[in-house]
């Protein structure tokens, strides 16, 4: 279970990043994800010291959003591309949040795993947030939760 100080180093976590990337807006309120869109969903695990994985997810349409935002409309939106920006999103934000939690810590990640499909239920613990009117989860499993409680 996340408690709250940590729920908001994620938040702050997500809003820097996203606000860095794309110039999108966090809010920390629940947006309910709509089950009949598509669930992009990225994977990534801290290798070193092995602390434990980020999950994110959003639907399809974020998705899409985000990469229209971060390449100005410029570049055909499909899966691939989907799968790198999300990629790429989940690196940024992990790195974020354990320097958050830890600012003097080294640390390695190891290559994101993004999938695109059907809508499944999101872990319970996820944390939900409302990016630019749109439903965004954060997941930490336990062991990371373990470590940034310790």
């Amino acid at each position: 279970m996340v408690n709250q100080s940590l729920r908001e180093i994620v938040e702050r976590a997500l809003r820097e990043t996203m606000e860095n990337m794309a110039f999108f807006e966090v809010l920390h309120q629940d947006v309910e994800f709509d089950r009949n869109q598509d669930l992009v969903e990225s994977h990534l695990s801290v290798t070193e010291p092995a602390i434990g994985s980020v999950t994110l997810f959003c639907q399809r349409s974020m998705a899409g959003m985000l990469v229209d935002e971060l390449y100005g409309g410029t570049i055909e939106i499909n899966d691939a591309v989907i799968n790198d920006t999300l990629n790429e999103l989940a690196n940024t934000l992990a790195g974020q949040l354990i320097r958050l939690i830890r600012t003097d810590m080294v640390f390695s990640l190891g290559l994101p795993v993004c999938s695109v499909g059907p809508f499944s239920d999101l872990p319970e613990d996820a944390l939900s947030f409302d990016v630019q009117n749109m439903p965004f989860a954060v997941y930490l499993d336990a062991d990371f939760v373990r470590w940034a409680d310790s």
